[in-house]
């Protein structure tokens, strides 16, 4: 049986990363049901990861694909920086 690869969202693997942070590696491959080996790929590339995602929120204000609720909590974050 051949198994299709699948893709995740920015935001998936940065929520998965943190967790990882937390309990490790294996733990949070469990939880997410994901392969361990994901995991251990992400947190190597954790720094791109939330460039790349801050990137694609930038451009969506840009663009104004976001709600005006996302765009408060996000001035509010940047705001106390």
């Amino acid at each position: 049986m051949i198994r299709k690869r699948t893709s995740y969202p920015i935001e998936f693997k940065l929520k998965v990363v943190q967790e990882a942070k937390k309990i490790g590696d294996r733990s949070a491959a469990r939880v997410f049901g994901i392969n361990q080996s994901c995991v251990s790929k992400w947190r190597g590339t954790e720094t791109f990861l939330q460039e790349a995602h801050d990137k694609q929120i930038q451009k969506s204000l840009e663009q104004g694909h976001l709600s005006t609720k996302f765009k408060i909590r996000k001035r509010t974050f940047d705001e106390s920086e």
